[in-house]
Order: structure tokens, then C-alpha cells, then sequence
């Protein structure tokens, strides 16, 4: 999602975690392993990240407070299993949301109070998505997830969060790993940091030097140019804009019906309310053509009568919190990968900017984040003998997956607007469409046919990483999602029962994706194929985990689709996505330098 040309008329919230009050130089350290650009939800997300795996990160956030309004909300099921892997606490997570009820529907209607033309249900309800996963989807207001996730990342021990510390670029230095038997010269990153004081009143500017980069800093990322890095377009073509006005605003509105999104659909356009908290957190949306209509026409008045139509009655309680113009405008950076400093990548709506339809912005950060971060794990621990190869598999793999979710972001973003087209006719009224049996139906088609907008699992979950590195275009429609073991798929998740644990308390039901903790690739067998319950190739450590000893599959349907009921073995990569599948342990062996081996990828 890109919230871009933002003017914000209300308040902005403090972290409460990061003062800005008596900043210094010295607040900022002379060095760290990881410098992240940007303290959004990706950019906190990838200090987490790395600090699983022992590496310090700073993270750099040039605005001293957080912006209002709350953006994107739903974290959709392939996120939550990531959140999940990173063992941060889900329940409280999901607290400060919607409940599963109040998530389980979209609504469009003439207005709250008017005539409701159809209800589509989302993924919270859908059988498919619960038997897909071990966690459905949920809603949360990007503030309070980001909330979450920097409390977090600061019990770690390994993550600096700077505040009104702002990122101006950075030049490379020759440097070397002393602590590798035989030393590996690489390039330091020296980047030039702007340390703002309250206010903005004075600025110190000061250095910090890392071995790697990540850059989460949004739309409008500075990092792109200075990494040069490109940003087209998606699929090459012309820029396409629209632009939005939004209001969020405190009312109880809990009377009407359960809802995560309320499409209000009239003659005179189209508007959409986003539910955070029914009883007083919502945003209301509506498109606008400036050429038509000035930005200075959407004042408080203007937003708060929008406000009253869309809900069909004047709201007693209304109280605005704030109101921001935005625009979106699909385009995809050219790589992750900086060509002029190696070890520096772009991730989140750096890397790709879609239209909020669909909710896959923020998600696809949360997957580009999990991808890069076991890498940088590998090649710290030298689990490959060229980094450049493995590093460049981030964009080959995640930028097949951002053109996709792009593609069907702006696909929902056009089809939304394009069911009001098609529904209203010029001097006709929502309630004499109604009326007539022939326009009542076109309405509920059109509606129906709006249904990959919200059942996307197949892009959410079937997306494969294709082979050698490159990205398979996500077979099959966006919805239909079909669980199988395919190499650069997702591990599919079934629930089994652990026939042994290393830690009291373990629980014996598990996610099969819970036996891929991120630290190690993980080989699954067939019974009796090894006794081995753990291996070293090549420095590289495997978790063996074997059907009959280390779990039991009681219904049987994920061992015969796992290919598990011949001899046979899955090899899984740290990031829950297989490699490929062997009928050997000598084939392990093959299979796994040839993946990490750039002589053989």
C-alpha cells in the first residue's frame, strides 16, 4: 500500500518506547551487524528476524512520531505462520483486533443503515483456509502491530530503535571477517545518518558502519536511489494513479452488522469503511479525481458529512482523529538486491508498491523479510561457499511474488470500481435498482464476482519459489489453493501428533511447519529410512524428522502426498519451503550442496 502525498490532520502517536527528548550522537552506535532504514512494521520485523539469529541490528526512523492513521489491518494466514516461526505472541497480538466474528464478512450496501445488496464472507470462516494452516487470519491496526512487534524486538537484547534518526545515503569500505579461519574480505557499509532534535529545530549529523543493509523506508524510499536501484511501473506500462481521501475516526458503531469492510455503494461513487474497533476505531475511504475535485475541499466538514451519508444517519459520538490524502500507483523495484552495494536490500513497499485492495502489501513485506533473513543467517554461518549467488535468489524469488500480488491488487482495486460502473445508471437510485429483479441480480453477480478480492489463499499460500532460484509464476486462480509437495512450495500444514519432545511441556498436536524452527534446513522421511536424528553437511546442520518415530500422521493424507509412504525424504529450507524431494540419504547430501553450492545451483 502506498500512502503517498499524505497530509495528516490529526494527532500522531508517540511510540513510548523511543524518547526523542536530549538526542545525542552517542545515542546512535559507532557500528552494528545489520543497519535497518525505516521503523515500520517490516523494518521492526526484520530486526526481530535477525536477532533470532544472534545478529544486533539499529533501526532508523526518521519521524519522531508514528503517523495516525492506522493503514493496512489484516495480517493474512501465510504472515501469522511467519509471526508464528518467530515464536512472538499471537494471542495478545490478536486481542488488540477484531475478533474472528467481527472479522468474518464484507459487506456492500447502499449505505450502513440503507439497503444492503450482498455479504461476502472472508477467510476467517472459509473451511479451506482452517484446514490450510494452523491460524487464520486476523485484523489489527498497523499502530498497534507495530506496537507489538517493537516491544518485541526490544526484549531481544540485540535491537537499537532510533527515532528522528534519518538515513542520507551510504559509500562502501574493504573490510575483513577476522574471525574465519581464512579470512573473507567484503565491503562495509558507511552510512550517513541525520540525528533530528525535538521539534526539528537542529540536526548533528553523524556515521555508523554495517555489514548489511536493510532498507524498509516505504513508497517514497530514499534507499532506492541511493542503492540504485529502478521502480517501474507494473508490467512496464504508464503510471496509473488513483487518489483517496481518508477520515479516521472514534464512533461506536457496533450496532450494525459485524464486519470487517463495509463497501458503500451509490450512484455518486464509492466509499469504505475498515473496521478496527466497532466500538471506536474506524477509517472511511472514498476515491477522488483532483483534476475534478481540490485537495482543500476535504476539510473536517466535508469528511464528517461523507462520514454521516455512507453510514445513512448522523453519527452523535463522531469525533475525528484524523484525515489523509493518499494515492497508489503499482510499481515493483527492478531487484531486491543493490548493485552498487552488495549487501544491501530493499524489502516491503520499498520493493513494491500495491493498491490497498486484497491486503497484500504489508503481507508480502512480512514473506520478503523471512526470505532474506535465513539467507543472511546462511552465509554468516558459511553454509555457502558464494553469497553473491544466494543473495541474488531474494530478488529472483520475491519479486515473481510481488508482480503477482501486485497484478491482483490492482486487479481488486479495479474491479471495486468497476462493479459501481456497471451497477448505476446515470439518474437512477440505489433504491429503484433494488426495485428491479433484473438490476437486483446484475448487482449480486457483480458482487459475487468480486469474491478473489477476499479468498486469495492460493496466493497467499501457493506461490512456489521456482527452481535454481528463480520464481514460478503462482499457478491456478487465486483462490484455489490446492495443498501438495512441490519443490519451492510451502511446506503444506497438517496436524500430527509428536511422539517425542527435547523440551518438557512440548505439545504432542503440532503443525507439521512446526518442526521448521528457521535455524536449520529439516529433512522429513519415511519410516526407517536413517537412524540418524540429526546431520552435518558441510558445516550445514539438517533436523532429521521421521514419520513413525519423531511424529505420527494418524490420517494419512499429508504422508501420501509427501510422497512419504515409499522410501523417500522432503528437504525443507529454513523458511518453510521445500527443495526438493529425494529417495536416498546419499541423494540428501547431493540435493543440498547443489542447492547451496553455486557450482551446482
Amino acid at each position: 500500500m502506498a500512502l503517498t502525498d499524505s497530509i495528516d490532520h490529526g494527532p500522531r502517536f508517540p511510540h513510548g518506547v523511543a524518547s526523542n527528548e536530549n538526542l545525542q550522537a552517542g545515542d546512535l552506535p559507532e557500528s552494528t551487524k545489520v543497519l535497518i532504514v525505516g521503523g515500520g512494521p517490516v523494518g521492526i520485523l526484520s530486526a526481530i528476524a535477525v536477532a533470532r539469529y544472534g545478529l544486533e541490528s539499529v533501526v532508523l526512523e526518521r519521524h519522531a512520531t508514528r503517523l495516525g492513521q492506522p493503514k493496512a489491518h489484516v495480517i493474512n494466514q501465510r504472515s501469522v505462520e511467519i509471526l508464528r516461526q518467530y515464536q512472538l505472541d499471537l494471542t495478545s497480538l490478536k486481542e488488540l483486533g477484531l475478533s474472528d466474528e467481527e472479522s468474518r464478512t464484507v459487506t456492500f450496501a447502499s449505505s450502513m443503515n440503507g439497503i444492503e445488496y450482498g455479504v461476502l464472507e472472508t477467510s476467517v470462516s472459509d473451511a479451506q483456509s482452517k484446514a490450510a494452516s494452523p491460524k487464520t487470519m486476523f485484523n489489527v491496526a498497523q499502530p498497534l502491530l507495530e506496537e507489538h512487534l517493537l516491544r518485541a524486538a526490544l526484549k531481544t537484547g540485540k535491537v537499537k530503535y532510533l527515532r528522528s534518526h534519518e538515513w542520507e545515503g551510504c559509500t562502501t569500505l574493504e573490510g575483513e571477517d577476522e574471525e574465519e579461519d581464512h579470512p573473507v574480505t567484503f565491503k562495509q557499509i558507511r552510512s550517513t545518518v541525520n540525528i533530528h532534535g525535538v521539534g526539528g529545530t537542529s540536526t548533528q549529523r553523524s556515521i555508523i558502519t554495517s555489514e548489511y543493509l536493510i532498507a524498509c523506508d516505504g513508497a517514497h524510499a530514499r534507499s532506492r536511489d541511493v542503492l540504485k536501484i529502478p521502480f517501474y511501473p507494473l508490467n512496464g506500462g504508464p503510471e496509473v494513479v488513483l487518489h483517496y481521501a481518508s477520515v479516521h475516526f472514534s464512533a461506536d458503531l457496533s450496532h450494525f452488522r459485524p464486519g470487517l469492510l463495509w463497501f458503500i455503494l451509490n450512484p455518486a461513487g464509492i466509499g469504505i469503511f475498515i473496521a478496527y474497533n466497532r466500538k471506536n476505531s474506524w477509517v472511511f475511504s472514498v476515491q477522488y479525481d483532483p483534476d475534478i475535485i481540490p485537495r482543500a475541499t476535504f476539510t473536517s466538514e466535508f469528511m464528517k458529512e461523507q462520514v454521516f451519508k455512507a453510514v445513512g444517519t448522523v453519527v452523535d459520538d463522531y469525533k475525528e482523529i484524523g484525515i489523509t490524502l493518499w494515492k497508489t500507483s503499482p510499481k515493483i523495484a527492478e531487484s531486491y538486491r543493490s548493485p552498487r552495494v552488495p549487501r544491501a536490500f530493499l524489502a516491503g513497499d520499498a520493493a513494491h508498491s500495491f493498491p490497498p485492495t486484497g491486503g497484500l502489501g504489508l503481507n508480502t513485506g512480512i514473506a520478503d523479510i523471512q526470505n532474506l533473513a535465513w539467507k543472511i543467517n546462511a552465509v554468516e554461518r558459511g553454509w555457502t561457499p558464494d553469497e553473491n549467488l544466494l543473495f541474488d535468489t531474494v530478488s529472483s524469488e520475491r519479486l515473481a511474488v510481488a508482480h503477482d500480488n501486485s497484478k491482483q491488487s490492482k486487479l481488486n482495486e479495479e474491479n471495486i470500481h468497476r462493479l459501481v460502473r456497471t451497477i448505476f445508471r446515470p439518474g437512477t437510485t440505489a433504491e429503484q435498482l433494488w426495485a428491479d429483479p433484473k438490476s437486483r441480480k446484475d448487482i449480486q453477480d457483480a458482487i459475487e464476482r468480486q469474491r478473489d478480492h477476499f479468498h486469495s489463499l492460493n496466493l497467499v499460500l501457493g506461490y512456489a519459489y521456482g527452481p535454481k532460484g528463480g520464481g514460478d509464476q503462482v499457478r491456478r486462480g487465486p483462490s484455489d489453493y490446492q495443498k501438495e509437495c512441490v519443490p519451492g512450495g510451502r511446506l503444506p500444514h497438517e496436524w500430527v501428533k509428536r511422539l517425542k519432545t527435547d523440551h518438557a511441556g512440548d505439545r504432542d498436536r503440532v503443525s507439521t511447519l512446526d518442526f521448521v524452527n528457521g535455524h536449520e534446513f529439516v529433512l522429513f522421511t519415511s519410516p526407517g529410512l536413517t537412524t540418524e536424528q540429526k546431520l552435518d553437511i558441510r558445516g550445514v546442520p539438517v533436523l532429521v524428522v521421521q514419520l513413525g518415530r519423531e511424529f505420527v500422521d494418524s490420517v494419512g493424507e499429508w504422508t501420501g502426498m509427501m510422497g512419504l509412504r515409499q522410501t523417500a525424504a522432503v528437504l525443507v529450507r529454513p523458511d518453510q519451503h521445500i527443495v526438493d524431494s529425494v529417495t536416498n540419504m546419499r541423494g540428501v547430501a547431493e540435493l543440498l550442496t547443489g542447492y547451496l553450492n553455486p557450482t551446482k545451483i
